[in-house]
């Protein structure tokens, strides 16, 4: 009796052991309060990692690339701590481009902008994603201080790009 016992309590615990590691992609990436903004990236994954030591696991989302790479990331680690929110000054405006494309073009307000420019002179040649809605949807490396306010998300489908609007308007006036 006892054994039985022993080997019930034993297949309980290796059942929950193995349904706590079937669904590891929640457990790792980023959950939707993660604020919208730039990040320094901290590293690149092709598949979900088991665990990072530091940072946050974002999905890399490759319906806003130009041309998607199978050599691209498709989750990226990025430093919570290291940011600079995606406060808007006026609503996002889109410009249509001739090869079905369309560039997306961000107000920051003054704080996010004194914010920018504090963040990319900090991380001059380093990598950094936007990330919005808890997914990355560029990555680019700083090659210069950013002292405008103004960024630019470009070559996005017409769809990507609405879906982004629409994201993007709960940032405007905060």
């Amino acid at each position: 009796m006892k054994c039985k016992f022993i080997r019930l309590i034993a297949i309980l615990g290796l059942f929950m052991t193995l349904s706590s590691c079937s669904s590891p992609r929640k457990a790792t990436t980023a959950p939707k309060s993660l604020p919208d903004g730039m990040y320094l990236v901290l590293n690149e994954y092709m598949t979900v990692p088991a665990g990072t030591e530091k940072g946050v696991i974002v999905p890399f989302n490759h319906d806003f690339l130009l041309e998607p790479d199978s050599e691209d990331p498709h989750f990226l680690a990025v430093d919570p701590a290291d940011f600079v929110a995606l406060q808007l000054a006026s609503a996002p405006e889109q410009s249509e481009q001739p090869n079905q494309r369309v560039n997306l073009l961000l107000s920051l307000n003054s704080m996010a902008k004194d914010q920018l420019a504090a963040f990319t002179a900090k991380n001059l040649n380093k990598p950094v994603a936007i990330v919005i809605g808890g997914q990355a949807v560029t990555k680019h490396k700083v090659k210069s201080v950013i002292d405008g306010g103004k960024l630019q998300i470009s070559w996005c489908t017409k769809f990507a790009c609405e879906k982004l609007l629409v994201e993007l308007q709960d940032n405007v006036g905060q």
